[in-house]
């Protein structure tokens, strides 16, 4: 489960900066 947490971290960290743009 590396894989799926690593690219949920990254989805959330994506997230977390378009909510902080917006």
């Amino acid at each position: 489960m590396g894989l799926l947490r690593c690219i949920t971290g990254d989805i959330m960290k994506v997230y977390g900066h378009v909510m902080s743009k917006t």
